[in-house]
């Protein structure tokens, strides 16, 4: 597995001791028109880190000035409910990509509690956005949680069957993760973030799904 650079993993904790969103607020200077807004945990937020993605970081792969980079590691979708301010301040985006559910099944929430703070999150993004389309990314299996993969196919469902209730599209970023480990190792050494190639196959779902 690829070595993990512990400097950027504390960048996680240094968030969350400084201003919300401050470091990625910044990036909002540099939107132009319609843009796509990515939000979650730290697979959106260390998708911009070079020396994790390599050459699928976020910036590398998306244009800075129609994609912005919202994550914020450690967050579960109950977090996300106190973000409304913040998201509220934002310009509206063509597009919302999320990725959660990973730490609120991981820190022993069942499938139906994610699922109901996932559907409480996704309504606040509607009545703030209401005609961007959202795209919730289903929770990948990663080696370090192999226990928990019961309970992230019962979420994973419930996402699925109700895609339509809640007016959401549910790529389905699992499959193709748990394809490319047949082949290769596509976490760091934690077993639990994404390398550079798994980033590959997240990046190449985005672009296949928002067709850009």
């Amino acid at each position: 597995m690829q070595k993990l650079n512990l400097t950027t993993a504390l960048k996680v904790i240094i968030l969350h001791s400084t201003e919300l969103f401050g470091c990625e607020m910044k990036n909002l200077d540099n939107i132009k028109g319609e843009y796509n807004l990515f939000l979650g945990d730290s697979y959106i937020e260390f998708w911009q880190y070079s020396d994790i993605a390599g050459g699928n970081a976020f910036y590398s792969v998306f244009d800075g000035q129609s994609n912005l980079n919202l994550g914020l590691g450690g967050t579960t979708f109950y977090d996300w409910l106190f973000y409304g301010r913040e998201l509220a301040a934002l310009p509206k985006p063509r597009n919302i990509v999320i990725n959660l559910g990973f730490n609120d099944i991981h820190c022993g929430r069942t499938a139906d509690e994610t699922y109901a703070h996932c559907k409480r999150v996704v309504e606040m993004l509607h009545a703030l956005f209401c005609d961007s389309r959202i795209y919730l990314l289903n929770v990948v299996s990663a080696p370090s949680y192999a226990g928990f993969q019961a309970e992230e196919e019962r979420f994973n469902a419930l996402i699925a069957s109700n895609a339509s209730d809640i007016d959401v599209t549910v790529p389905d970023v699992r499959t193709r993760i748990a394809e490319l480990r047949r082949k290769r190792e596509c976490f760091i050494e934690d077993g639990v973030h994404l390398n550079a190639a798994g980033y590959k196959v997240l990046s190449d779902v985005i672009v296949k799904e928002l067709k850009i």
